[in-house]
């Protein structure tokens, strides 16, 4: 026998109310966990942002070349972490197994170039220097001759 009900498939409205409320309040927990966790999780110091940033700035192709047109003077204020000092330089090894300087350029606080160039502090001043470095293919004076070499950035506070 059959019975035929209204309330079939319904259900009282304040279960509804309440499971309502507790899947809200479990997505906006998730949100804040989720949050607190991505914004801790980084732990990219300024020399570590600004050497990708630099980078960007001064290679072609892929490859650091003050003769095709770009070298350190290409590097773009807004590369620089703001209010603190930089040096950026570019080394490689050369044919008798010493590391040259190919480029090297310091930036004040201020974000302009510092002259005469002063370069980072030196060991021992007392003042916390951040420092990163990445290899990098340099082209050398030779066209097409392209080397390993090393893009070095320091960073410091005023």
């Amino acid at each position: 026998m059959l019975h035929s009900s209204s309330s079939k498939g319904q259900t009282e409205p304040l279960a509804a109310l309440v499971a309502i409320i507790v899947v809200g309040m479990a997505i906006v927990l998730y949100g804040g966990f989720v949050t607190d966790v991505l914004t801790d999780r980084t732990d990219r110091t300024s020399d570590d942002v600004a050497i990708d940033l630099i980078w960007d700035d001064i290679s072609h192709d892929g490859v650091y070349s003050s003769d095709r047109g770009t070298d350190l003077s290409d590097i773009e204020m807004s590369s620089l972490p703001q209010g603190q000092n930089v040096y950026v330089e570019v080394t490689i090894i050369d044919d008798d197994g010493h590391e040259r300087v190919v480029d090297d350029v310091h930036f004040d606080s201020d974000g302009t170039r510092a002259s005469p160039q002063e370069g980072p502090p030196e060991d021992g001043s007392g003042i916390e220097t951040q420092v990163s470095e990445r290899p990098i293919p340099v082209e050398t004076d030779v066209a097409g001759d392209v080397r390993g070499g090393t893009l070095h950035v320091e960073v410091w506070s005023p």
